[in-house]
Protein backbone atom coordinates (compact mmCIF):
# COMPACT_ATOMS: atom_id res chain seq x y z
CA UNK A 1 0.00 0.00 0.00
CA UNK A 2 2.73 2.12 0.50
CA UNK A 3 4.18 1.78 -3.06
CA UNK A 4 0.78 2.82 -4.48
CA UNK A 5 0.35 5.59 -2.11
CA UNK A 6 3.91 6.71 -3.71
CA UNK A 7 2.74 6.07 -6.82
CA UNK A 8 -0.14 7.58 -7.27
CA UNK A 9 0.95 10.90 -4.98
CA UNK A 10 3.35 11.18 -8.09
CA UNK A 11 1.68 9.91 -11.08
CA UNK A 12 -2.03 10.14 -10.66
CA UNK A 13 -4.02 12.91 -11.27
CA UNK A 14 -6.10 15.46 -9.06
CA UNK A 15 -8.81 13.21 -8.72
CA UNK A 16 -6.94 9.67 -8.10
CA UNK A 17 -5.22 11.27 -5.25
CA UNK A 18 -7.56 12.97 -3.89
CA UNK A 19 -10.32 10.00 -4.13
CA UNK A 20 -7.41 7.80 -2.71
CA UNK A 21 -6.68 10.40 -0.05
CA UNK A 22 -10.99 10.09 0.85
CA UNK A 23 -10.84 6.13 0.59
CA UNK A 24 -7.43 6.32 3.03
CA UNK A 25 -8.42 8.45 5.59
CA UNK A 26 -11.69 6.90 5.45
CA UNK A 27 -10.74 3.63 6.22
CA UNK A 28 -9.27 4.75 9.60
CA UNK A 29 -11.99 5.75 10.90
CA UNK A 30 -14.55 2.56 10.13
CA UNK A 31 -17.03 3.72 8.12
CA UNK A 32 -20.28 1.84 6.98
CA UNK A 33 -20.10 -0.55 4.40
CA UNK A 34 -22.10 1.72 2.00
CA UNK A 35 -19.63 4.70 2.54
CA UNK A 36 -16.57 2.19 1.96
CA UNK A 37 -17.98 0.86 -1.26
CA UNK A 38 -18.89 4.05 -2.53
CA UNK A 39 -15.90 5.72 -2.13
CA UNK A 40 -13.43 2.57 -3.85
CA UNK A 41 -16.29 3.31 -6.91
CA UNK A 42 -14.95 6.91 -6.83
CA UNK A 43 -11.63 5.71 -6.83
CA UNK A 44 -11.66 3.31 -9.35
CA UNK A 45 -13.26 5.82 -11.57
CA UNK A 46 -11.02 8.03 -11.02
CA UNK A 47 -8.30 5.61 -12.52
CA UNK A 48 -10.14 4.70 -15.21
CA UNK A 49 -10.06 8.02 -16.35
CA UNK A 50 -6.22 8.42 -15.66
CA UNK A 51 -5.44 4.88 -17.36
CA UNK A 52 -7.28 5.16 -20.38
CA UNK A 53 -10.51 6.58 -20.47
CA UNK A 54 -10.67 10.66 -19.65
CA UNK A 55 -13.96 11.02 -20.78
CA UNK A 56 -15.54 8.11 -19.03
CA UNK A 57 -18.70 8.55 -18.42
CA UNK A 58 -19.82 5.51 -16.33
CA UNK A 59 -21.01 5.58 -12.34
CA UNK A 60 -19.95 3.82 -9.42
CA UNK A 61 -23.11 1.77 -9.97
CA UNK A 62 -21.25 0.42 -13.34
CA UNK A 63 -17.92 -0.42 -12.02
CA UNK A 64 -19.02 -1.48 -8.16
CA UNK A 65 -22.42 -2.65 -9.43
CA UNK A 66 -21.94 -5.52 -11.71
CA UNK A 67 -20.24 -7.33 -8.64
CA UNK A 68 -23.23 -7.66 -6.71
CA UNK A 69 -25.11 -10.27 -7.52
CA UNK A 70 -28.02 -9.47 -6.01
CA UNK A 71 -28.40 -5.72 -6.76
CA UNK A 72 -32.41 -5.72 -7.16
CA UNK A 73 -32.88 -6.64 -3.70
CA UNK A 74 -30.31 -4.16 -2.40
CA UNK A 75 -31.61 -0.84 -3.20
CA UNK A 76 -29.36 0.64 -0.46
CA UNK A 77 -26.43 -0.18 -2.62
CA UNK A 78 -27.64 1.11 -5.68
CA UNK A 79 -28.60 4.44 -4.21
CA UNK A 80 -25.50 4.68 -2.50
CA UNK A 81 -23.56 4.36 -5.65
CA UNK A 82 -25.55 7.09 -7.18
CA UNK A 83 -26.66 9.95 -4.64
CA UNK A 84 -24.05 12.84 -4.02
CA UNK A 85 -21.32 11.75 -1.67
CA UNK A 86 -23.11 14.03 1.08
CA UNK A 87 -26.45 13.29 0.85
CA UNK A 88 -24.98 9.62 1.31
CA UNK A 89 -22.89 10.42 4.30
CA UNK A 90 -25.98 12.33 5.88
CA UNK A 91 -28.61 9.03 5.51
CA UNK A 92 -25.71 6.51 6.96
CA UNK A 93 -25.01 9.33 10.09
CA UNK A 94 -21.43 9.14 9.17
CA UNK A 95 -19.19 12.49 9.33
CA UNK A 96 -16.51 11.63 6.96
CA UNK A 97 -12.86 12.81 8.33
CA UNK A 98 -12.65 15.04 5.17
CA UNK A 99 -13.99 18.35 3.54
CA UNK A 100 -17.30 16.97 1.42
CA UNK A 101 -17.22 20.55 0.05
CA UNK A 102 -14.28 19.14 -2.17
CA UNK A 103 -16.25 16.75 -3.47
Amino acid sequence: MADFSSFVAIWGSDEAVETFYRFRVASASSPPTLITMRLMADFLIAVRRDIAWPATEITGLHVIGMRINDLPEHPEMKRALEQPLAELCRAEGWTPPFDLQTV
